[in-house]
């Protein structure tokens, strides 16, 4: 009988320029991973926390990685207690997903030791309580793609529905991260509360044609559509020598380079 499980979670690409809050897709490699253990004492409870200099709350209901762990374990009433161990490997504010890979882990790790006949579509409400605790709105474009895999498109937040998109296997993502930190909550008071009628236009006719072109597999029509016009503009000024990057990645052969998260 399973009494120690360890999930690993992986890092996740958000947005992908004309998909706010809507696109995202997950990377190899590199991700959160989750130890838990089966207690005589009840409860949840965290023992300790590897692989970041920030100081992450002990209390189960104050870190990403358990929230949904206690919700989980207080519908299931298992007679033991569960011991995590959290391992982070993506730094925070790194635009790479790192609360949703800590939430992810956890819930998966629990799930297969007191709820092991939950399918991960039953995990994603869970998922998101982690989420929503790290940055005040339970968004589904890094939880989903870190859960199920692959690109997917968040078509309604509540109730959550979901499109798993089909990526051809010769598009490759390349990650560039800077040492620099930009909160959630940063970036997102950058944005204006409203935007133009020919901004929302152009924005949704992009993200239709980038979706049409997955579906078709066409892959040399890609550099024209992967503009931003709602989010990027605002934001570019906090990555140093954004613009540079850019023009680099271009003259490299990149269909585009945009900012994750």
């Amino acid at each position: 009988m399973t009494s120690r499980v360890t999930a690993f979670a992986p890092a996740t690409v958000a947005n992908i320029t004309v998909g706010f809050d809507s696109l995202g897709l997950c990377l190899d490699h590199f991700g959160d991973r989750v130890t838990i253990e089966k207690s005589e004492a009840t409860g949840v409870s965290i023992q300790e926390i590897e692989g970041t200099s920030v100081l992450l709350p002990l209390d189960p209901a104050k870190n990403t990685a358990t929230l949904g762990v206690l919700s989980l374990y207080s519908e299931q009433s298992p007679d033991f207690g569960l011991r995590v161990s959290i391992k982070k490997g993506l730094p925070i504010g790194s635009g790479l997903g790192s609360s949703a890979c800590s939430s992810v882990a956890g819930v998966c790790a629990a799930a297969r030791l007191i709820a092991p006949d939950l399918s991960k579509e039953d995990l994603l409400s869970y998922c998101l309580e982690g989420e929503a605790l790290a940055h005040g709105v339970g968004n589904a474009d890094n939880i989903a793609p870190c859960l199920l895999g692959g690109m997917v498109f968040v078509a309604e937040d509540s109730p959550l529905r979901l499109l798993r998109l089909k990526v051809p296997a010769s598009l490759w993502v390349t990650v560039f991260h800077q040492d620099v930190f930009v909160p959630t909550e940063k970036a997102r008071a950058l944005l204006p509360s409203e935007v133009s009628t020919r901004t929302a236009v152009l924005q949704s006719r992009r993200l239709a044609e980038f979706l049409l072109l997955l579906e078709r597999g066409s892959l040399r029509d890609l550099s024209e559509v992967l503009e931003d016009y709602l989010a990027e503009p605002y934001r570019k000024n906090l990555i140093p020598h954004f613009e540079e990057f850019r023009i680099a990645a271009r003259d490299a052969g990149a269909f585009h380079l945009g900012i994750s998260g």
